[in-house]
């Protein structure tokens, strides 16, 4: 059994990787360009966290199947998650070793 395709979630997460996407694109280019860019005020972050729900709210209605068989569901789960995780994760590491400037300057900002 299928679970229904919901198009009002399927929006709201079309909303959220917006949102993601214009942070990180704001953050990187006043990063790069070194100027303030208008839409700081925006909270572009909340993004992740509406996904944080919309991942709860999804994994809660496809483990419904699996009730009385949790390790069934933990096992789809991470034959779903960890070979892409795996293969992204190594792919950045070897980027990381071939490219080593490619790791942005990070400013730690203390106060007195």
């Amino acid at each position: 059994m299928n679970a229904p395709r919901l198009p009002g979630l399927q929006a709201l997460r079309g909303l959220a990787a917006l949102m993601v996407l214009l942070g990180h694109i704001l953050a990187e280019a006043e990063h790069y360009f070194a100027l303030p860019l208008p839409g700081d005020a925006i909270p572009w972050t909340r993004g992740v966290d509406i996904f944080f729900v919309i991942s709860g709210f999804v994994i809660t209605l496809s483990a419904q199947r699996y009730i009385g068989q949790p390790l069934a569901f933990f096992w789809r789960r991470f034959l779903r998650v960890a070979p892409l995780y795996y293969f992204f994760t190594t792919l950045m590491v070897i980027t990381l070793l071939l490219v080593p400037g490619a790791i942005k300057d990070m400013l730690i900002v203390t106060e007195n």
